[in-house]
């Protein structure tokens, strides 16, 4: 993903939502010199800021981000989910190395949301997953 890229793309977010960047940045608790990075394209926000970000204009974190990244995954995703139903038909687990990388967009969220979360909610998200799957296999 273009740095600057995205950076066009915060700068239109925050100028279509009506702040500055000043306001911005003092919502984010950071100098108005930091956010301008970003939307420059000298750095990138966290994953958490993104998170602070799409609450602040009121947006998912999908439209903070590059329009080419969703693009980027197309092919990814369509070889995993190949690879899924070959496994699907085989009976088989998928590999975890198949499952951790190359994430779609909605696992790329996820992800965001998570690295934002405290500790508490990180295990509580956890322990729900985990239930979640333990259900699917022994209904199987």
């Amino acid at each position: 993903m273009s740095l600057h890229k995205q950076g066009e793309k915060l700068r239109k977010v925050r100028e279509g939502a009506g702040f500055t960047q000043q306001q911005v940045a003092s919502a984010l608790n950071i100098d108005r010199s930091t956010y301008a990075s970003y939307e420059i394209g000298r750095s990138q926000p966290s994953p958490s800021t993104l998170v602070i970000l799409s609450r602040i204009y009121h947006t998912p974190i999908e439209g903070l981000l590059d329009d080419d990244l969703a693009t980027s995954y197309i092919y990814d995703v369509t070889a995993r989910r190949e690879k899924e139903i070959e496994y699907e038909q085989l009976g088989e687990p998928l590999p975890l190395d198949s499952r951790v990388f190359d994430l779609s967009k909605d696992e790329h969220t996820i992800l965001c949301l998570y690295r934002a979360a405290t500790r508490e909610q990180r295990e509580k998200t956890l322990e729900f997953l985990l239930k979640q799957l333990h259900g699917e296999k022994e209904k199987r």
